[in-house]
């Protein structure tokens, strides 16, 4: 027995089984304690805090240890035994040796022999010193001692371990099997939470992106069996990326197989951006767009950015290595460069301008900054040089200056004034065309202020100028007025700028004389106005044809212009006329001026007026009162002074006189004249247009009239042509003599478009056609169509044209005249039918009489009887005849009367039925009667309707052989929107063929079997039917199938019977 403490560590999963090794071992053992655990992710923190002297793990079923638990066992306790416990009974050959390489495993065994193999591993198997020797129990605690020391060194190793430790199985989520406290400094999980993938594994905090190929560089170092160093990304808790370095390897057997992944990773992110900035800084270093170098202590170039070699030429294999002073021109002394080497290896920065060679050989002038870089130790080993060409500044500068002296000569020798001014109003400085301008010396004007030398109603508020003129103009030119030194003003215009003067900030005012342009200004305002006003002048006149207002208009228009007070327009009363009338007046009243004096009807040659007209020239007057030609009118124009008159000449014709007056002698001058010359065209052929108009109106008017007379006379012939043609029942057609179709009235049009056939419309086409191309001859034809009989007429029509430059000429149409016969051909037909039907009708009965005539006077008495009965029934068969001829000219005449009464539908139609018994059983017929369910009382005449119903069933017993029916019914429906009584007779005789069903209904006709069996009868019955039924508001129907029989129904409205 063994009386040492004992740890042993139980892995056991099966309860009974853990019951059962407990109790075994606690006898065998009195000192033992047990840890007890069931599931894998608890062995590796067990392991890693607590020693034991031996392991028990479960088998399974086969007794085969799992390897998932045995790696961690390796890992964290490889010199602690384990044993393994079969649930089942072992194989009595079962190894006894470790059975994988890297553990000591022994077993199976049964949970009896357990503390027996434990105990004789400890007394004889524990290490290799016991083994050869009987150990002490005090050396083996010093042996445990040092193991503990051991392993409290290696947590301490790892927990001060920067960076995270670890050790996982070769799978995608990297299941971790340790892992050291690094790790929540790392991650910002604790271990426990990436042991075995507890919370989350350590592959999923790999960046997304990066993830594929972390995972692919460790499989392709392990395939190789070599170390794997690696740098990524991984997502801290926080949500934080940090980069990370990894350095790891495999783990394997001497059979060369992978048992785990170990490694170290170790925060980067610091390194990783101090790396970028580094990047950064050195591309903002080759993207600079100045040239710059680095030299040693030697002035050896060491590097120099892709600008240095766009500003000399020189590539990086150019220069590098070489000395820096292979730029220099020659251009500057010695003591030059010796003075910038000394400062710079004194520690200062040297900064100036060079004139360098570049790689071709052109020089260029660069601006150089020279900074010393020190090392480590404080020593300069190094020096940086910015440079940057400034060979276009130092021309630009070279041309300003240039353009400098180029602008002061323009400066003073412009055309236009200079003055330079400052905030103050003070003139700083001024050109020589100011000077001449205003008057003034240079001196002069350099002493003077701008609001010297302007009006003083240009000046601002306060006497200010120039700001003023900057606030409200800007640099926009604008106009204002200048005072000349002696005091004339001057009219100019302004252009303000600010510029930068001998390093001040100052306005320059470019000043323009704008007196000439002003006052041709002016006078091109006057001849704008004037010409404003002769436009509007000719539109006033061109938008009125009215004598009168023309020249009112004019006359108004002319004394706007001239302010004057007064004017007449005088006209000749003809053409050729002496005398004078005023036609317009702007302030005088005309009728006025003609009743109270008689000499308004001036002559040719009498006053000023008559004057202008008999010389044909205008006539400017100063003063009236000193003029001979003028003729004043008391009371009417003693006021006027002067007088301006010209002549309104059309041509070379005098259409009239205008003339102008004012209360103020010598008011009109040879402008005014000029300018009312220039308007009497206008003027005058205004006046002569409206008198054209006028006439041509007047002509006009009268023509208008006869054409509208002559227009009402042809409207009205046309009226009632075109009344005839559309009321007329006939069809009109004019062709030409081609037969074309020139026009149709409604008539011939219906018949060619909607009632016709194609074939029957393109007949009658063509018959058109053939009697046009014979009008001469007037024929006629008549067409036989479906449905239509048309008699057709054609004759000539002349209509005579008067073409220009041609004598009378006719021009030939057609008119065909298409009229219907239709009817004139049905009458025809039904004359013959009749003639035809009654003949036969007629001639039997009268036939047969005569035969018993004979036989009355030559035959036995006894016969005597049978020939009078013979004799009574062909008489009554000749009466109903006779009686129905005598209905339909009563019906054709109007004069069929009918008496209404109230009378029983059902019993009507039973009496009438009873009535054809006889005849019915005579012909083997059955005869069947069908009232309605309900009364029907209707207002008919009993006498007429009786008749109808007497035709219809002797009718269905004529037509319907032996054995058939008839059958008779009564009923009553809602047809056509209306409260109806139908009776209907039904047969199973002969038929009727479809095509006769359309004509059964119409006088004398007769079917082809009624013809072919010899039935006699005038074809009047059904026609007489029809009628009454239309007499009484209703209608009959027919329907039949060839030997089926028929179907006849007559329909009586009882909402529309009278009462």
């Amino acid at each position: 027995m063994v009386e040492q403490e004992i740890n042993v560590l139980l892995y056991l999963q099966t309860p009974g089984l853990l019951s059962e090794v407990s109790a075994a071992l606690h006898k065998a053992f009195p000192r033992l304690s047990t840890v007890r655990i069931t599931t894998q992710p608890e062995l590796q923190p067990v392991l890693t805090h607590e020693n034991f002297q031996a392991i028990l793990l479960e088998t399974d079923t086969q007794g085969n240890a799992n390897p998932a638990s045995l790696q961690p066992i390796i890992a964290y306790a490889p010199e602690c035994p384990v044993f393994l416990v079969a649930n089942t009974t072992p194989d009595k050959n079962a190894p006894e040796a470790p059975v994988r390489e890297g553990a000591l495993v022994f077993g199976p065994f049964a949970p009896a022999t357990l503390p027996d193999r434990i105990e004789d591993w400890l007394t004889q198997k524990a290490d290799p010193v016991m083994r050869s020797a009987p150990q002490s129990g005090a050396h083996c605690k010093q042996t445990e001692a040092a193991l503990i020391e051991s392993r409290r060194n290696l947590n301490t190793l790892m927990r001060n371990l920067p960076g995270m430790a670890y050790r996982c199985r070769d799978d995608p989520h990297r299941t971790t099997e340790f892992v050291s406290e690094g790790c929540h400094e790392l991650t910002g999980y604790p271990p426990e939470a990436l042991l075995y993938n507890r919370v989350t594994s350590y592959a999923d905090l790999i960046h997304p992106e990066d993830r594929q190929q972390v995972w692919q560089n460790v499989q392709l170092a392990l395939s190789e069996k070599r170390r794997f160093h690696l740098v990524y990304r991984i997502i801290h808790v926080s949500g934080e990326v940090r980069w990370v370095w990894e350095q790891g390897c495999g783990i394997y057997t001497s059979q060369g197989d992978l048992l785990a992944v170990e490694g170290l990773v170790l925060d980067f992110t610091a390194q990783q951006q101090a790396e970028q900035q580094i990047r950064l800084q050195a591309m903002a270093l080759v993207a600079a767009d100045m040239g710059i170098s680095i030299s040693d202590q030697q002035n050896l170039v060491t590097w120099i950015n892709p600008a240095f070699t766009r500003l000399t030429g020189y590539a990086a294999q150019d220069i590098i290595g070489n000395s820096i002073e292979i730029l220099r021109s020659g251009k500057h002394p010695d003591s030059l460069y010796e003075e910038l080497n000394a400062s710079v290896r004194a520690g200062h920065v040297w900064h100036g301008e060079l004139i360098n060679r570049r790689k071709d050989g052109s020089l260029y002038h660069e601006e150089q900054t020279i900074t010393p870089v020190s090392n480590a130790k404080g020593e300069i080993s190094h020096f940086i040089a910015v440079r940057q060409d400034i060979t276009k500044r130092k021309n630009a500068r070279q041309a300003l200056q240039e353009s400098e002296e180029r602008y002061r000569i323009l400066f003073d020798q412009a055309h236009d004034s200079f003055l330079v001014v400052d905030d103050q109003d003070r003139i700083v400085e001024a050109n020589q065309r100011a000077c001449d301008m205003l008057g003034y010396t240079r001196a002069e004007m350099c002493s003077l202020t701008i609001s010297d030398i302007q009006a003083p109603e240009c000046r601002g508020p306060n006497g200010e100028v120039i700001q003023g003129e900057i606030a409200r103009y800007g640099e926009q030119p604008f106009e204002t007025t200048d005072l000349h030194k002696d005091g004339t003003r001057v009219q100019v215009e302004v252009t303000n700028a600010r510029v930068t003067y001998h390093g001040r900030s100052l306005i320059l005012s470019v000043v323009r004389d704008i007196s000439e342009r002003k006052r041709a200004e002016e006078l091109l305002r006057q001849e704008k106005e004037r010409l404003e006003l002769l436009h509007r002048l000719s539109m006033h006149l061109s938008s009125s044809l009215d004598m009168q207002s023309v020249a009112q208009m004019a006359l108004q228009d002319l004394c706007a212009i001239f302010k004057a007070q007064e004017g007449l327009v005088f006209v000749p009363d003809t053409l050729m006329s002496k005398n004078f009338d005023i036609i317009a007046g702007t302030h005088w009243n005309l009728e006025a001026l003609r009743t109270s004096n008689l000499k308004m009807q001036m002559e040719i040659g009498s006053g000023l007026a008559g004057w202008v007209a008999q010389h044909r020239q205008a006539a400017l007057v100063a003063d009236v009162t000193q003029d001979p030609r003028w003729h004043t009118f008391p009371g009417l124009d003693d006021w006027v002074r002067g007088a301006m008159s010209v002549p309104l000449m059309g041509g070379e014709t005098l259409v009239g006189v205008l003339s102008l007056y004012s209360d103020q002698p010598n008011f009109f001058n040879a402008d005014h004249l000029y300018l009312a010359e220039s308007a009497a065209a206008p003027i005058a052929v205004a006046i002569n247009n409206a008198r054209l108009f006028k006439a041509l109106s007047t002509y006009s008017e009268n023509l208008e009239q006869r054409v509208t007379e002559r227009t009402s006379e042809l409207q009205a012939q046309y009226a009632r042509l075109d009344a005839v043609l559309q009321s007329i029942s006939d069809g009109v057609i004019v062709t030409d003599t081609r037969g074309i179709i020139l026009q149709l009235n409604p008539v011939a049009q219906n018949w060619l478009n909607q009632m016709l056939t194609p074939e029957d419309a393109e007949r009658l086409k063509q018959a058109v056609i053939e009697l046009s191309q014979s009008a001469m001859q007037r024929p006629d034809i008549v067409l036989e169509l479906q449905g239509v009989d048309l008699e057709l007429r054609a004759a000539p029509i002349l209509e005579f044209m008067i073409p220009p430059a041609a004598e009378r000429q006719p021009q030939a149409s057609v008119v065909v005249v298409v009229h219907d016969i239709s009817h004139l051909k049905a009458l025809d037909r039904m004359k013959s039918r009749f003639v035809s039907n009654v003949s036969h009708e007629l001639r039997t009965p009268i036939t047969t009489i005569g035969a018993y005539a004979q036989l009355l006077r030559r035959g036995a008495p006894e016969k005597m009887p049978e020939y009078l009965d013979a004799l009574e029934t062909e008489v009554k068969r000749q009466t109903r005849l006779i009686d129905d001829i005598l209905q339909f000219s009563r019906i054709d005449a109007g004069r069929l009367e009918l008496h209404y009464q109230q009378v029983d539908l059902n019993n009507l139609v039973q009496l009438t039925v009873a009535g054809f018994h006889a005849l019915a059983t005579d012909k083997k017929v059955i005869l069947k009667y069908t009232p309605d369910i309900r009364p029907l009382i209707v207002r008919i005449d009993q006498t007429r309707i009786q008749q109808v119903l007497n035709n219809l069933i002797s009718n269905a017993l004529q037509y319907t052989p032996a054995e058939g029916h008839v059958g008779v019914a009564v009923s009553q429906a809602y047809v056509k929107n209306r409260h109806t009584a139908i009776i209907q007779v039904q047969d199973t005789g002969v038929g009727i063929p479809e095509e006769e069903l359309p004509h059964v209904f119409e006088r004398f006709y007769r079917g082809s079997i009624p013809q072919d069996l010899q039935i006699p009868g005038t074809g009047l019955g059904l026609a007489i039917v029809r009628e009454i039924m239309q007499q009484h508001g209703g209608w009959v129907t027919v329907e039949s199938t060839v030997g089926s029989g028929s179907l006849f129904a007559i329909y009586l409205p009882l909402d529309l019977i009278p009462t």
